[in-house]
């Protein structure tokens, strides 16, 4: 489908959302459909819903799955505000308080147990005292689903009340690649921006760092931004969902400035601090969960913190639905998470993109029949990483991508691998790619 409205986008991203399985049918027509696409504008999306009471449960439950579904229609991250009948103002999207699932991500509402309380502790150091502080840079990394970026923010929060004329730039390891790419002379834009952005910075926080891994230009950028900083007494906070020295395609030159800093790992929660993150989040909700409930939710689920969340969402939308909260319940609400958290399938668009952030190709070059040699290269590399990730056959993957014949696909994945077999660096890079596009974001 040629996406010529509004209503073409939305379209879109209802058919991303149902394809990729982020939630149960029946909550995708009870809720989603509900929905409608009121205006677009510079990144912004404003989505109308009738009531209030609608607008929260989708907020509180789907508002992640409504962000990535737009991401992967669009190609790039957007905001999104949801009105209602009975919202009064009408204004410009940057006059309408944004509204979002993210209840307030601070030192308060953390549940600190021996699973994060180094990583807790260092986090309040670095932010009671983030000028010239020895804990320079910290390194915070674990599993998805456990915390860090609640620190970040959390570090944030802290400290804008503390020194509030202190300049803090919180972003994720892609953004910063969106902007340093958006910055480059060939996008028509001036690199001062870009260096005036991050080097002005007091404290740089930025998340899931392990993206950087195979990013050429974007290390560059990063390392000499870095270096500023750290020579200028200015702080810097990292998050991976792994060690520097695990970050594949990492130059070496950055995991020694990661790991000359602190690094703390935060595990899995153990059993009596998931209850309480349990208990935290029904507070946050304005909802009573019984110590009974509390304990059974925490004994079946103790793979990451956004699981517990998930169910105690589930619960809060179901008795807003009038449904009682019992074992039962429960229960259903459990085996429909652990059916909606199934690892997501990756799309060609996913590895368009992805290839394109690390090669500095534009998607639409890559898709294209220019036969330049380093467009020529990222189109291999994305048929290879297609072939890797997907279950496409050499004939979908040479339509989609350049709309060629199966046999540019199978002479593709067999250059790149004969290619990976020479080439260390290039074999790291893809091989990173690859583990990016399979990690959740």
């Amino acid at each position: 489908m040629i996406i010529e409205s509004l209503n073409d986008i939305w379209e879109k991203v209802c058919e991303d959302i149902k394809s990729n399985n982020e939630i149960s049918p029946i909550f995708f027509e009870t809720w989603i459909t509900q929905l409608s696409i009121k205006t677009m504008a510079n990144n912004n999306v404003i989505l109308f819903i009738k009531t209030n009471m609608q607008r929260d449960v989708i907020l509180n439950n789907y508002f992640n799955v409504i962000e990535k579904a737009f991401f992967n229609v669009l190609g790039f991250p957007v905001q999104i505000a949801i009105q209602t009948e009975n919202d009064i103002k009408t204004s410009p999207f940057s006059e309408i308080p944004m509204q979002n699932n993210r209840y307030e991500y601070n030192f308060d509402t953390f549940i600190v147990g021996t699973s994060n309380e180094f990583a807790h502790a260092m986090a309040v150091a670095v932010s009671e005292n983030p000028v010239g502080n020895v804990f320079n840079p910290l390194f915070i990394y674990g599993n998805s689903g456990l915390g860090k970026t609640h620190l970040l923010y959390a570090i944030k929060d802290k400290v804008n009340t503390l020194y509030p004329d202190k300049q803090v730039i919180l972003v994720t390891a892609e953004t910063f690649f969106n902007d340093f790419y958006a910055s480059l002379p060939q996008n028509n834009n001036n690199p001062e921006e870009f260096r005036n952005k991050y080097r002005n910075a007091d404290v740089l926080l930025i998340d899931d760092i392990q993206f950087m891994g195979g990013k050429d230009q974007m290390q560059v950028a990063f390392f000499n931004t870095f270096n500023h900083l750290r020579e200028s007494n200015k702080q810097i906070v990292i998050t991976s969902d792994r060690p520097p020295r695990d970050i594949g395609s990492l130059e070496d030159r950055i995991k020694n400035r990661f790991e000359q800093g602190v690094i703390a790992q935060i595990e899995m929660p153990e059993f009596e601090t998931r209850a309480r993150i349990i208990e935290r989040k029904a507070e946050s909700l304005d909802m009573s969960l019984s110590e009974d409930i509390r304990y059974y939710i925490a004994s079946e689920l103790h793979s990451d913190i956004r699981q517990l969340e998930g169910v105690v969402k589930k619960l809060h939308a179901y008795s807003k639905l009038g449904h009682a909260i019992n074992r039962a319940t429960v229960q259903n609400s459990i085996n429909e998470l652990k059916s909606e958290i199934q690892p997501q399938t990756v799309t060609i668009d996913n590895i368009l993109a992805e290839i394109s952030r690390t090669y500095g190709v534009p998607v639409e070059d890559i898709t294209s029949k220019k036969r330049n040699k380093t467009i020529s290269h990222a189109r291999q590399i994305s048929m290879y990483v297609a072939r890797e990730v997907t279950e496409k056959s050499y004939e979908d993957i040479g339509n989609k991508i350049a709309g060629r014949h199966y046999s540019t696909a199978l002479y593709a994945c067999k250059e790149v691998s004969d290619l990976m077999a020479k080439d260390s660096k290039e074999r790291e890079t893809i091989q990173t790619i690859i583990k990016n596009l399979k990690s959740p974001k």
